[in-house]
């Protein structure tokens, strides 16, 4: 319990003196970037606050046309994580429109990130079909980067996806897949 106090107290700290810049930042890159810090201390034990943060993130970001990838992704996580899925997968297409301006091998550990989470929230929805045929694309972008734990763990979630689906042939055999990666490359 000690740690779990001293660790809350560190947070805390990093919280506050990093409010205390967001309140006298510009709004300039720098901004966006203390958002996104703020975003990532603040989700766990105040996700409320951090959507909050999230859509200032946003707003900012699209207003300076800078790190969109990250604020759209951010936004689209947090609401997932609190169930408001219908905003979530507004901001995942948002994501996937815009990453269409982007290169390899950018443009492919995006997609395989946004896929990744975009069938997380088809899974939640219990639309297994649509969460395979989505995993299945995370996995071909994970597969052009040579990303063997993405692969892995894509394929992890792949079986869950089957299990939930009361597949449990292709189940197991996605979850050998999975142990079968993550043995060799690990």
């Amino acid at each position: 319990i000690m740690v779990a106090a001293a660790v809350f107290g560190q947070n805390q700290k990093k919280i506050d003196s990093l409010s205390t810049v967001l309140n006298k930042s510009k709004n300039d890159t720098n901004k966006v970037n203390t958002l996104h810090e703020l975003i990532s201390l603040t989700e766990g034990s105040d996700p409320i606050k951090a959507i909050e943060l999230s859509k200032e993130e946003v707003k900012l970001s699209e207003l300076l046309n800078f790190k969109l990838e990250m604020s759209y992704s951010d936004l689209a996580w947090l609401y997932k994580n609190t169930a408001d899925y219908k905003k979530s997968l507004e901001y995942y297409y948002k994501l996937e429109k815009h990453s269409k301006s982007f290169n390899f091998p950018k443009k492919e550990k995006i997609l395989a990130e946004l896929y990744t989470g975009l069938s997380s929230v088809y899974s939640r929805l219990n639309n297994y079909d649509l969460a395979i045929a989505i995993i299945n694309k995370a996995i071909i972008n994970y597969s052009k980067l040579n990303d063997t734990t993405g692969i892995a763990i894509s394929n992890l979630n792949l079986g869950n996806y089957y299990y939930n689906k009361g597949d449990y042939k292709n189940a197991y055999s996605k979850y050998k897949i999975a142990e079968s990666d993550l043995l060799i490359h690990n």
